[in-house]
C-alpha cells in the first residue's frame, strides 16, 4: 500500500475440476436414486405375484386341515398339509414386509385412520403367539393400567403389526425359561409408550444402528443361528411408527436383554366417552409416506 493509494491482489485458480467432479457426482445421485425406485417398483410388484399362489397354497392347504370334504386317512399327510400351511404362512408374511417396504421407499404407502382400544389390542396380540410362549417356557406379561380408558388414533392393523413384530423378536431371541414383559406408560406430555422388555440375548449398543437399518443382520453368530426372515421387522415398524408421528428406539435392558421402546404422540391419544385428545396440537403426519 502506498501512501494515498490502495493496492489490490486477485488470485486465479483453475476450478474445471472441481465442476467436472461435482457434475459426475449429481449425475451418479440421480442415476442411484432412479435405480433405487425401479428396485422399489420390481419388489413391489414381484411380491404381488408371490402372494398369489401362496394365497392359494394356504386357502387349499387350510381347506384340508379342516377337513371339509371328509377325513384324511393318513396321519403323516395332515402332518405334511400342517407343516406345508405353516411354512405358507411364515414365507407369506415375509413376503408382506417385503411388500411393505417397497411401497414405503417408493412413496406409495399410507395408513389408514380410525382408532383403537391399545390395552385390547395388546392383549389380542399376547394371546396370538401364546402358543410361541409356551413352547419355550417364556413368562410374559402386560401391565396396562396406566393406558385404561384410552384409545389410539391409529391404523389398528399397522400397530398390530409392529407389536407382533415386537414381541415376535423377543421370542425369538429369549431363551426357554425366560421373561418378557409389555409395559405401559404415559410421560407428563401425554404422549403414550409402549416397551417390550426381554432378558434374552440383547443387541450390542454399536450394531442397534444396523438392526435399524433395513436388511441389517447382526454380526453375533449366535444371533444369525437364531434368526429367520429379512431383517426388515424392526426398521418397517419404526417406520410405520413415524408414520403415526411416533417414533421407536431400541436400548440396552439393565442386567441384559433387550428393551424397544413404542412412543405415540398426546394427539394421537383419545379419553374414551368425551372424543377429545388428551393434550397436544394435532400435527397429522398419516397418509401417503
Amino acid at each position: 500500500v502506498w501512501e494515498g493509494q490502495e493496492a489490490y491482489i486477485a488470485t486465479f485458480r483453475d476450478v474445471t475440476d472441481q465442476r467436472r467432479t461435482e457434475r459426475a457426482l449429481r449425475i451418479a445421485k440421480r442415476a442411484a436414486e432412479a435405480s433405487n425406485r425401479m428396485k422399489s417398483a420390481f419388489l413391489a410388484n414381484m411380491s404381488h405375484e408371490l402372494r398369489t399362489p401362496l394365497n392359494g397354497i394356504l386357502g387349499f392347504s387350510e381347506v384340508m386341515l379342516h377337513k371339509v370334504f371328509g377325513p384324511i386317512d393318513n396321519a403323516k399327510y395332515e402332518d405334511y398339509i400342517r407343516s406345508i400351511h405353516h411354512s405358507g404362512k411364515h414365507l407369506l408374511g415375509l413376503i408382506n414386509d417385503l411388500l411393505d417396504h417397497s411401497k414405503i421407499e417408493a412413496g406409495e404407502f399410507s395408513i389408514a385412520g380410525g382408532t383403537t382400544d391399545p390395552q385390547e389390542l395388546i392383549s389380542l396380540v399376547i394371546e396370538s403367539i401364546q402358543t410361541s410362549t409356551d413352547a419355550k417356557n417364556i413368562e410374559i406379561t402386560a401391565n396396562t393400567d396406566a393406558i385404561a380408558n384410552l384409545e389410539i388414533r391409529a391404523d389398528d392393523t399397522r400397530l398390530r403389526q409392529v407389536l407382533l413384530n415386537l414381541l415376535s423378536n423377543s421370542i425369538k431371541f429369549t431363551p426357554s425359561g425366560g421373561k418378557i414383559t409389555v409395559d405401559c406408560t404415559r410421560d407428563h406430555r401425554g404422549n403414550v409408550t409402549i416397551a417390550v422388555i426381554d432378558n434374552g440375548i440383547g443387541i450390542p449398543p454399536e450394531q442397534i444402528p444396523k438392526a435399524l437399518a433395513p436388511f441389517g443382520q447382526l454380526e453375533d453368530p449366535y444371533t444369525k443361528r437364531q434368526a429367520e426372515g429379512t431383517g426388515l421387522g424392526l426398521p418397517l415398524s419404526k417406520r410405520l411408527i413415524e408414520l403415526h408421528g411416533g417414533s421407536l428406539r431400541i436400548s440396552q435392558t439393565p442386567g441384559g436383554g433387550t428393551t424397544v421402546t413404542v412412543v405415540l404422540p398426546a394427539y394421537r391419544v383419545v379419553q374414551i366417552g368425551d372424543g377429545a385428545t388428551v393434550g397436544g396440537e394435532r400435527q397429522d403426519v398419516s397418509g401417503t409416506c
